[in-house]
């Protein structure tokens, strides 16, 4: 299935065939050689035309010389002063572009030559060095002065006084949020020496500060000064820890009372920079989830066989299960995933259900501002009610909690806790109630592998999939005698169905093996009893990679009534499908939608952008050319959509 949305963004946009092994340029319009400097230079590039307020007419590329001793340097981006000639005087901003192995210190290819630039150039005040992770910036106030690092430059049209202590209207959505997060991680436990789940749970405290100020600040708490981070980091450090004294009162049940903050001053000032020119409340949830699974990915997977569901699947799982009930049932469907990871199900709904309430709250008010307002509520409200997730793994909960809080949910509902085990337990933490038999939707991937067998007996006995079966007659029946040890997955699938009401409906990350291994029919024939098939799709080989290559299919359940179980032999229709491509491939990194010939397909888009003009911000549509990830789901939902009516 490789239609995946051409025919929908044909409407919107014109089609661009760019030759394997090319990349274009968003500067120049031209083609270039697609390596790991050439990717850098672009994504540079975009993030100060959509961050920084550039006009595409202000930047070029290799177009001055600069004599440095016996060698003269082409710098990879000059960004000129708007209506101004292209000559070297007029030149606002210098960028060097460098591969992710180049260090900031490397004598040839570091900081310095960038440092040099702005020395040969009187009336450039402003310089860069990026290198895809590490991104270091540069301030010259005057001729007579050395240049000095900075926090971040400004956008265009501001000057770097307007930006030392921002106010909410300057924070800006964030185009690309990925190496923002990962250089902060990185500079945490290189400084800090911690171990990496340390280094992590110290960065959700300083993101946990940065979305509370965004929420109920009146003004903006969460900044630091060039000059506080040189000289007195300690002050900015002060009010990092008055704003997370604040955030433990709100998330009374995420923080101890006696946490705190345990990073250097100078970390915490460091932290600051990075994140306080952007709004993570109002950046792109796409982007948010693409940052945020960029340090969970290197942190938290794997531990106990948590291999976590690429948005695209989490994002099909709930357009699927959402369809099969009519809009006025969803405001009363309790859902959980009793395996919730870092929440991407949880998300996913979020995001499903805010994009959905947006129209009708739009149709309803016709203003697109109360919509959003009105949309917030409605999410916030919903979420509260109804969504529920549980994992066994308190960090893992933690973090499910703060991508939550990023979406826009109040997080209430999530709290750490193995589902296995039996609700009584559960209580015993003094979390809400969750009870069996109670849900309409649940989602999950639970973790699998023979590596973490469930081997307590006062939790196999509670399971008929955690006892030993025997086949008579051609039909499997369980005995009275536990299993010495069974596969989690094997029990999910059995909680998971106790979780549903009657009629209640499940998407799960289902192992191949339960599904095709001629040694867990009794598995099956299970779930046929107790369930019917909806829908199963087999994901792609490559789904679960870097990480693992566990084959898997995305199962759509729905539990049968009391009156029905047991009857496996009853024909009915169920939608079935194969994926090909998930949009990435073994090593992770993305694949792209190409012609039969190699081609990659681009598809140049207007998209609205914020520019600062005098001071004053101003919307205006600037064309972007975007690639299109080559991902079987969205055909795959759409097919559902079609079998299912």
């Amino acid at each position: 299935m490789n239609d995946n949305g051409i025919t929908q963004r044909r409407v919107n946009g014109e089609a661009i065939l760019i030759p394997a092994g090319k990349r274009k340029c968003i500067i120049t319009g031209e083609l270039h050689r697609d390596n790991e400097h050439e990717r850098n230079l672009q994504t540079l590039a975009e993030r100060l035309l959509t961050e920084y307020g550039y006009a595409r007419e202000q930047l070029a590329r290799k177009s001055i010389s600069i004599q440095l001793g016996a060698k003269r340097y082409f710098p990879d981006i000059a960004a000129y002063h708007k209506d101004s000639p292209r000559e070297r005087e007029n030149i606002n901003l210098l960028v060097e572009i460098e591969p992710g192995s180049t260090e900031p210190t490397d004598p040839n290819h570091g900081t310095g030559q960038v440092e040099s630039y702005l020395r040969m150039l009187s009336n450039c005040r402003y310089g860069m060095w990026y290198n895809g992770t590490q991104q270091i910036s540069f301030y010259r106030e005057s001729p007579s002065l050395e240049p000095v690092e900075i926090n971040d430059i400004p956008p265009y049209g501001l000057e770097i006084g307007d930006i030392e202590r921002p106010d909410f209207g300057q924070l800006r959505s964030a185009s690309e949020l990925r190496s923002v997060f990962k250089r902060c991680h990185n500079f945490i436990a290189g400084i800090e020496g911690l171990r990496k789940e340390e280094a992590f749970n110290e960065l959700l405290k300083i993101i946990f500060c940065k979305v509370l100020d965004e929420r109920l600040s009146t003004h903006v708490q969460f900044y630091v000064t060039n000059r506080e981070r040189r000289e007195n980091p300690e002050r900015c450090k002060s009010r990092i820890d008055t704003l997370f004294e604040r955030v433990k009162k709100v998330h009374q049940d995420i923080f101890e009372k006696d946490e705190k903050i345990k990073l250097d001053a100078n970390v915490v000032a460091y932290l600051v920079s990075q994140l306080q020119p952007f709004t993570l409340i109002g950046t792109d949830t796409d982007v948010k989830g693409a940052a945020y699974e960029e340090i969970v990915g290197g942190n938290l997977r794997g531990d106990r066989g948590e291999y976590f569901t690429p948005r695209t699947v989490c994002k099909a799982a709930a357009e699927m299960l959402f369809h099969t009930f009519s809009e006025s049932e969803w405001d009363d469907l309790a859902i959980i995933d009793p395996a919730c990871g870092t929440g991407g199900f949880l998300i996913a709904i979020i995001n499903f259900l805010k994009a959905r309430f947006l129209e009708m709250e739009s149709a309803k008010w016709q203003d697109v501002a109360k919509a959003k307002v009105q949309t917030a509520e409605r999410i916030k409200s919903y979420c509260e009610r109804n969504l529920h997730g549980m994992d066994i793994n308190p960090t893992l909960a933690r973090a499910t909690q703060m991508n939550e809080v990023m979406h826009g949910n109040g997080h209430g509902n999530v709290f750490p806790s193995n589902s296995l085990r039996q609700p009584s337990e559960w209580r015993k933490s003094g979390r809400p109630v969750i009870e069996l038999g109670k849900f309409s939707l649940l989602f999950t991937n639970p973790p699998f592998g023979s590596k973490i067998p469930v081997n307590d007996p006062e939790i196999l006995k509670h399971f008929a999939l955690g006892h030993i079966w025997e086949k008579r007659d051609g039909t499997w029946f369980p005995t009275e005698r536990t299993s010495a040890s069974v596969p989690p997955e094997q029990l999910f699938i059995e909680r998971s169905i106790d979780f549903l009401k009657p009629g209640g409906r499940a998407a799960m990350i289902i192992a191949d093996h339960i599904l095709t291994n001629p040694g867990y029919e009794f598995v099956r024939q299970w779930i046929l009893d107790n369930a019917r098939v909806l829908g199963r799709i087999f994901l792609p080989e490559d789904t679960f990679e870097p990480f693992v290559g566990t084959k898997a299919h995305l199962v759509l359940l729905e539990k049968k009534k009391e009156s029905e179980k047991g009857r496996g032999t009853v024909r009915y229709e169920s939608f079935g499908a194969i994926g090909d491509s998930i949009g990435h491939d073994k090593r992770g990194q993305p694949v792209y939608l190409r012609t039969p010939e190699g081609e990659e397909i681009l598809w140049e888009v207007e998209k609205e952008i914020i520019r600062v003009d005098e001071g004053r911000k101003v919307a205006e549509k600037a064309k972007i050319t975007e690639k299109i990830i080559n991902d079987d789901m969205p055909a795959i939902v759409e097919a559902f959509k079609a079998w299912w009516h």
